[in-house]
């Protein structure tokens, strides 16, 4: 035996399942690889915004006009991804050309999905930027290195260890010789004279 249902409660429960999806939707779309796609499009399309209006797209200069350093990154690899950035500079004459060129990369990116714009961003650049990387560190190093170097007093050299004298012109400055002072204390000094 079948119990039946009430047609309020089967009405009921479809309006309420009808607004859990509606919420789930919306927050769905507000998350993930869907909202990192909305707000890369609008830092695309603010970067394009300055260059066609005469200013500089380089982080140091977007980071001064408040776009942090990831978004900017995001950015730039759509702009790449679109076919409007060559790795420097915008290569797109026309600025509704461009647009629509990330507007179409866009909508291609919301059906693929975002790997293979995550393909363009630096920390996935593979040895290229990873030998150019340590070559950079390399050469910081190198420089760090000169000057801590050119910053320190030379070292007495003129002397070997083996020598008993004084290191350097230390003798001649009137540094004490702490070894003849201890072999003349221990009646040393005259044995080694001797030999």
């Amino acid at each position: 035996m079948t119990k039946s249902m009430n047609p309020e409660t089967l009405l009921t429960k479809v309006a309420r399942l009808q607004a859990e999806n509606t919420r789930l939707r919306r927050i769905a779309h507000h998350t993930g690889d869907a909202a990192r796609l909305e707000r890369t499009e609008t830092d695309a399309k603010q970067l394009l915004v300055w260059r066609f209006s005469g200013f500089s797209i380089s982080l140091r200069a977007v980071s001064n006009y408040g776009m942090t350093r990831r978004h900017w990154e995001w950015a730039r690899a759509l702009l790449i991804h679109a076919g409007i950035h060559d790795g420097r500079d915008v290569t797109c004459p026309h600025f509704a050309e461009a647009v629509t060129s990330v507007e179409d990369a866009v909508a291609t990116l919301r059906s693929e999905g975002l790997d293979r714009l995550k393909y363009r961003l630096p920390q996935y650049s593979l040895l290229e930027g990873y030998y150019k990387k340590q070559a950079k560190l390399a050469r910081q190093k190198a420089r760090q290195t000169l000057c801590k170097n050119a910053r320190q007093p030379a070292p007495f050299s003129d002397a070997h260890s083996t020598d008993n004298r004084p290191v350097g012109e230390g003798g001649s400055r009137g540094v004490r010789d702490r070894r003849a002072e201890i072999e003349a204390r221990m009646g040393m000094d005259g044995e080694r004279r001797g030999s």
